[in-house]
């Protein structure tokens, strides 16, 4: 009964969430629905049995490779005596792509478009569709509910649809988006490319919002009003809300201690005004060197990707990793990913003292190579890769394409 209450509890937050704060952080426009569907099949798919195996991995899966390990044993077609196999491919892809422009290493595969589309491409980009909406229906489970007890269950099913995704992002609306965006980005941005860089999600990674609840008025740690909504009966004039923060313990000490040995910044799937209030509002601005926001994303199949190779340039790449609690927010960058569970009020919250335990432990004594250390560690990559999937036959048409 814990389990269905805890379910029902995100299930309710995010519908009221979805109704009611537009310009927030949003994981999917069709959440609702989907949120619906996944509160069905996860409380039937997570058996007591999971949970009690889940729970006994709670302190590994932050402080050891072990955990990722098992689940790559666990869910892969492969096993760990192909790792190494599978690593030096890796390395070998890069170092082909070692002297490419560097925006197009995350776009290695740019089919060749013609005015009229060749029926093979059409068969594929119609596979594609399927295999994704498919993978969807089947695996999708909201942010809300990476939560430390469903942390093995939203990494898996979601890994699953994200590597359906990737087709979508070597398309040439993807392309033509990223251009668009990274042009913005660079008038509105100032970076230095011999700094390394970490970047941060906003809700439910430092902080968790929420429109006023007068039942929890004096557990907020902050408070703020801000327009929101135009009055539609007098166009001059706004309607506003004010909103409750809840900030993620010892994150201050937390930027604090990071700021030492990185530059830092923000990147949210929430509106930009909506982003500097809340910053202004708890105190956060002066630890971020620069804010992105929605418009900086790219919308992929309704998803809010934050695509990292945007801060690149045709010379220089950029040293950086992403710490966010929406595993679709670095779809296209997993290995540059750190993820965190959400957070929403929980005042005993300890995944601050675990982030800084895997800086301590494994990025801060190798700073220069510190996508190479993440990738090792987290094994994302190769979880994706590597993840049962029934729809073979699109890979191998991809190839063809290619080969061509």
């Amino acid at each position: 009964m814990e389990k269905d209450s805890k379910l029902e509890s995100c299930f309710n937050r995010n519908k009221d969430k979805h109704k009611s704060v537009i310009f927030k952080e949003v994981e999917s426009k069709s959440s609702i629905k989907a949120l619906e569907d996944v509160k069905k099949r996860t409380t039937n798919n997570l058996s007591d049995k999971h949970l009690k195996d889940r729970t006994s991995n709670l302190a590994v899966h932050k402080s050891s490779k072990k955990f990722f390990s098992n689940l790559i044993n666990k869910y892969s077609t492969s096993n760990l005596s192909n790792l190494n196999v599978i690593k030096e491919t890796e390395k070998d892809n890069e170092n082909e792509q070692e002297y490419a422009c560097f925006k197009d290493t995350s776009h290695n595969f740019k089919p060749p478009m013609k005015k009229e589309k060749s029926s093979m491409i059409q068969d594929v980009e119609k596979q594609a569709e399927e295999a994704f909406n498919s993978s969807y229906d089947n695996y999708y489970i909201d942010s809300s509910n990476n939560l430390p007890e469903y942390y093995e269950q939203y990494v898996v099913e979601n890994l699953r649809i994200i590597k359906n995704m990737q087709f979508f992002f070597h398309q040439d609306y993807y392309d033509k988006t990223f251009d668009e965006i990274q042009k913005d980005i660079n008038e509105k941005v100032e970076l230095d490319y011999t700094k390394a860089y970490i970047i941060f999600d906003l809700d439910e990674t430092l902080i968790h919002s929420e429109i006023e609840n007068p039942t929890n008025s004096n557990l907020y740690d902050k408070k703020f009003t801000m327009k929101i909504f135009p009055n539609l009966e007098n166009p001059n004039e706004f309607i506003t809300e004010t909103f409750g923060v809840f900030i993620r313990p010892k994150i201050y000490d937390f930027l604090t201690w990071l700021k030492q040995y990185f530059r830092l910044a923000i990147w949210t799937a929430a509106e930009e005004d909506y982003a500097l209030d809340v910053l202004k509002t708890c105190d956060l601005e002066s630890y971020f060197d620069f804010v992105l926001s929605r418009k900086h994303t790219i919308n992929v199949k309704n998803f809010y990707i934050k695509d990292l190779s945007l801060l690149n340039t045709k010379f220089e790449k950029l040293n950086c990793l992403i710490v966010d609690n929406n595993i679709y927010s670095f779809a296209c960058c997993i290995s540059q990913g750190i993820l965190i569970s959400s957070f929403y009020q929980d005042k005993s919250d300890e995944e601050v003292d675990e982030l800084q335990k895997y800086f301590t432990d494994n990025i801060i004594s190798n700073i220069d190579c510190m996508v190479h250390t993440n990738n090792d560690y987290y094994l994302y990559q190769v979880l994706m890769t590597n993840l049962t999937d029934d729809n073979e036959t699109l890979d191998e048409d991809l190839e063809k394409m290619q080969e061509k």
